[in-house]
């Protein structure tokens, strides 16, 4: 009895809930005001108002049978029975500009030398989420932006974002190419103009390449302290910074001249 009243109780509350509002979720909302639009394949979508805008989400199956991978196996191609179910969440501002989409992706696949995978095979689970942010919001350019930052002046700047440098959202800034940075640099010294790769940014370039460098070499991880430009309570890392040099011409020896 105990059972029924409370499926009655649920029930109760579903038929008084206002219409095209789901339990927990706000006034729904248009899909199609949201900019850049929703991803077709996911559709319905279903979107509706939040505290802090509007979110829309929609699912996806997609099933590959008897599919070449494109991975060989002791020279016989690899087949696949595949199901990947995804679903995605848009956030956006009230106006329905897009913030951050996450993506929920679940795959189950098995691997064989078969067509019909009647021999030998391999079956795996992925399940991972993906989560992509609108530096720009409602970005709709449908083209992978680059922000530059100046570290000196403090401004972030978003480059040229198409191969013609046009600019759909009339806000980036085309970026100068340099072919050759020794050329560059050699200019820069005649013109007494920074150089397309100032020094701070080609320092901080190397210094993750140097780091990267002594953390395989000694297989383990560090951490690295940009402000000392030192390994925190590493004395086997920091031997590593740098290497011996003949008196009197090391940069180390110069620098306490």
């Amino acid at each position: 009895m105990k059972r029924t009243l409370i499926g009655m109780a649920v029930l109760a509350l579903a038929l008084s809930a206002p219409m095209g509002v789901a339990a927990g979720r706000g006034e729904s909302v248009d899909p199609a005001l949201m900019q850049p639009p929703l991803n077709a394949t996911f559709a319905p979508w279903e979107c509706w108002r939040t505290a802090t805008g509007i979110t829309c989400e929609g699912h996806r199956t997609l099933t590959a049978v008897g599919v070449e991978t494109g991975l060989v196996c002791d020279g016989r191609p690899v087949y696949t029975n595949e199901v990947d179910t995804r679903t995605q969440r848009r956030y956006g501002d009230e106006n329905g500009l897009a913030l951050k989409t996450v993506a929920h992706v679940d795959i189950r696949g098995i691997l064989g030398l078969e067509p019909d995978l009647s021999g030998p095979n391999l079956a795996g689970r992925g399940i991972f989420q993906e989560t992509y942010y609108y530096i720009v919001p409602g970005d709709a350019d449908g083209t992978t932006d680059i922000f530059v930052r100046d570290i000196p002046a403090g401004v972030t700047d978003r480059a040229s974002v198409t191969a013609a440098g046009d600019d759909p959202n009339g806000i980036s800034h085309p970026l100068p190419v340099s072919k050759s940075h020794h050329k560059n640099w050699l200019e820069s010294v005649h013109s007494r103009k920074q150089p397309l790769a100032p020094a701070h940014v080609a320092h901080r370039s190397n210094t993750a390449c140097i780091v990267s460098w002594i953390a395989m070499k000694l297989g383990r991880p560090v951490e690295w302290d940009p402000k000392t430009e030192r390994f925190k309570n590493d004395d086997e890392a920091n031997s590593m910074l740098t290497r011996g040099e003949r008196v009197p011409y090391g940069a180390l020896t110069l620098a306490k001249a």
